[in-house]
């Protein structure tokens, strides 16, 4: 593995599979709308943002004091989750 890990052939598919979305979405746009009002949508999209931030930022400060010190987390949210930031 390199450096850069699984990052770049991630990137790539997924540039991949956003272009191929587009395309379809040209062709059959009808097909793919959603029934939901536009303040429905809005008010859910700003709950997932506000449930997932603090699940974002709260390991990215955590890992960062414990790699400094050489040490496996345990504790807090990387106690229920190995990968938290992920899961957000």
């Amino acid at each position: 593995m390199t450096i850069w890990g699984v990052g770049p052939q991630f990137a790539f598919i997924s540039c991949i599979y956003t272009i191929i979305i587009f395309i379809l979405n040209h062709i059959w746009f009808s097909n793919f709308l959603i029934p939901l009002s536009h303040n429905l949508s809005l008010i859910f999209g700003i709950i997932l943002i506000v449930l997932g931030l603090p699940i974002f930022l709260i390991p990215a400060f955590t890992i960062n004091k414990y790699v400094k010190e050489g040490k496996l987390v345990t504790k807090g949210i990387y106690g229920y989750f190995r990968h938290p930031i992920y899961v957000s």
